[in-house]
């Protein structure tokens, strides 16, 4: 598939699934890169629409270029040191180390199952939904927020972790 046939059968479910007219008319024709970039532009409404789902990211994204930009799905991840927006899709399994003076927003969806080891002066949101599973170890002076998003997903916090479930 092309970058443009992926691009207007994204565009065609996302207007499917409600995108406002704003994002439809500020669509244009992206490649991967920005099709990326839209995606965690907009994580909240994919997220709650649970679109696209880990298999279409999986089997219509470069590997090379999701890793880049920190999008993981159905895959072991050992991650070290991020910085900005993490993206754990499916169901990956593994451990994310914050350390230093690393910030990240974390998003763990679906059937993950992560370490986050935050130590130093990290500050990390984590942000968990579906049925995914975060074991959080906070040392040293890190800021962890963890925020619950469903029924299903659990934490397990050891230290100063703060938590909150959504409404």
């Amino acid at each position: 598939m092309t970058d443009n046939e992926l691009s207007k059968m994204l565009k065609a479910q996302a207007i499917g699934l409600g995108l406002c007219e704003e994002w439809t008319e500020g669509w244009g024709n992206p490649g991967q890169q920005e099709l990326i970039d839209k995606f965690l532009h907009g994580i909240d409404f994919c997220i709650v629409h649970d679109w696209p789902s880990a298999s279409f990211i999986e089997n219509h994204f470069d590997k090379g270029i999701l890793h880049k930009n920190q999008i993981f799905t159905n895959e072991e991840v050992q991650l070290k040191d991020l910085h900005g927006e993490v993206v754990l899709n499916g169901n990956c399994k593994g451990m994310v180390l914050a350390g230093g003076v690393t910030v990240c927003d974390l998003y763990v969806r679906h059937d993950c199952e992560l370490t986050v080891d935050c130590k130093g002066m990290s500050k990390v949101f984590i942000n968990v939904y579906d049925r995914a599973q975060v074991k959080v170890l906070q040392r040293d002076a890190a800021s962890v927020y963890v925020y619950l998003h469903g029924d299903g997903c659990k934490v397990e916090g050891k230290g100063d972790v703060m938590t909150r479930k959504s409404e």
